[in-house]
């Protein structure tokens, strides 16, 4: 996990969005929520939680998902998803890294539609993908 405040000096120079365009200040401003959410995230067991999860589960990520603030490379989820994937599936979780997309990109309806309906049909019981 990242420091807050390292993560809170990168959030200060923010000044565009994913989309390339200008973040309003108003906008800017509320961007401390994500250190606070970072900050309560450090000490989070994430491990003992897994053991808890009991409902079926899917994991998918795009190779080229990267975070980052401004110019501030923040977490590289395509990465931290490929270095984990043994561990993630051996935990319950079907894992898949979408080549080439990034965070935006798996999301879009073509990319993310047919997982979850795969996935939804395969955990419906009385149904076989």
């Amino acid at each position: 996990m990242i420091s807050s405040s390292y993560y809170s000096r990168a959030l200060a120079d923010v000044e565009l969005d994913a989309f390339g365009q200008k973040i309003p200040e108003e906008q800017r401003a509320q961007l401390t929520r994500f250190v606070t959410y970072y900050e309560h995230l450090a000490g989070f067991d994430d491990r003992a939680a897994q053991r808890r999860i009991t409902c079926p589960r899917l994991c998918f990520v795009g190779g080229e998902d990267r975070i980052t603030a401004g110019t501030e490379p923040i977490a590289d989820l395509g990465a931290i998803v490929t270095r984990h994937q043994a561990e993630l599936e051996a935990l319950g979780w079907p894992v898949e890294v979408i080549p080439g997309e990034d965070h935006l990109g798996a999301m879009s309806a073509d990319v993310l539609l047919p997982r979850l309906s795969h996935f939804l049909d395969s955990v419906r019981p009385g149904t076989t993908p």
